[in-house]
């Protein structure tokens, strides 16, 4: 089980881009102003599969942070929807790792690795493995390390 460290201080994050279903580009400066929780996970990873909903719940419980899980599957966009469609994950975009710039910048060293954003695009925190996202004791820490 991972567990939610906080960036001291907190760090820049570098230009980072990923794909939406549609295979449009996009940037996590696109979110500026907004705080972001950025999940690297795939579709063939046990951990990544038992976190995914309490992402979901997150995200409900805290409407004014982005949730943006981003995979990390060759199948790419079409896998991905496969196994929302399947493990019936609702509210949470289709987002594809595609021109490897997380991986470049982060090198997790296994998934699921998350980064804490806040509005001024900074890293907050991190966890490296599976969290139980939607605890009280998660979203009270999220909403200290976020201020919101």
């Amino acid at each position: 089980m991972g567990q939610l460290i906080p960036t001291e201080p907190p760090a820049p994050v570098p230009a980072l881009s990923f794909a939406n279903e549609a295979d449009e580009l996009l940037s996590l400066s696109s979110y500026s102003g907004r705080p972001v929780l950025l999940n690297l996970w795939a579709t063939w990873c046990a951990p990544c599969i038992e976190e995914l909903p309490t992402l979901v719940n997150l995200q409900m419980q805290i409407p004014d942070l982005q949730v943006l899980p981003v995979a990390f599957d060759l199948g790419g966009a079409p896998a991905v929807r496969r196994f929302y469609d399947e493990h019936e994950i609702k509210g949470l975009p289709v987002l594809i790792e595609k021109q490897r710039s997380l991986r470049k910048a982060y090198k997790p060293k296994g998934l699921p690795f998350t980064l804490v954003i806040d509005a001024n695009g900074n890293e907050v925190g991190r966890v490296v493995g599976k969290l139980a996202w939607d605890t009280p004791e998660t979203v009270g820490a999220l909403k200290i390390l976020l201020d919101i």
